[in-house]
């Protein structure tokens, strides 16, 4: 491009600032070694990124709040976010690494909810049985119906489903021994 804007310059002045204008733009062209340094930086840079979002994640949350099984779960966690940040090409890639062992390792349960959760399961399932055996003894009413039966059915259930289950039975059973009670009493004479 240079030499053609000299070749078609037509006096001493053009000539001039063809050559001022091609050398200003020879000036601005990187050298090899320019280019060199400049991808040493950037690999440098990236190279920090990496260690740095390593280190971030390593700390991101400590094994100690989690039970075995999501300790297992927060090392796979942790062991493919560093595959991917190690396969990363740009600091960009890096962070959207990071982020997403994060947030892969945000989804596991810590002993603290796990806890909460159970301490709430167990008094749902101890509520529950304590109405189930309430509703026993209103069903059985004035009736001579042994409740103790019920009761330890209803008190060896392990869910609040099972709790449903063995109500349902009971109440079942309970309906036919009254019933069993009304029709014997229908036959016995009244005594004067």
């Amino acid at each position: 491009a240079g030499n053609t804007a000299i070749d078609a310059a037509s006096s001493e002045d053009l000539v001039a600032f063809a050559l001022t204008t091609a050398k200003a733009r020879i000036d601005a062209l990187k050298t090899k070694a320019q280019y060199e340094a400049e991808e040493e930086a950037a690999a440098k840079e990236l190279a920090k990124a990496k260690a740095d979002a390593k280190e971030a994640l390593a700390s991101y949350k400590s094994k100690d709040l989690y039970r075995e099984a999501e300790q297992a779960k927060l090392a796979a966690a942790i062991a493919a976010g560093n595959t991917a940040i190690d396969a990363a090409t740009s600091k960009s890639e890096v962070s959207v690494a990071l982020a997403t062992a994060k947030a892969t390792i945000d989804t596991l349960k810590t002993k603290i909810v796990y806890e909460a959760e159970e301490k709430q399961a167990a008094e749902a399932l101890a509520k529950a049985k304590a109405d189930a055996i309430a509703e026993i003894a209103k069903e059985i009413g004035t009736y001579s119906i042994d409740k103790a039966q019920y009761e330890s059915k209803i008190n060896a259930a392990k869910s609040v489903e099972e709790v449903k289950s063995e109500l349902a039975k009971a109440k079942e059973d309970i309906a036919a021994k009254k019933a069993a009670i009304d029709k014997e009493n229908e036959k016995e004479p009244e005594q004067p």
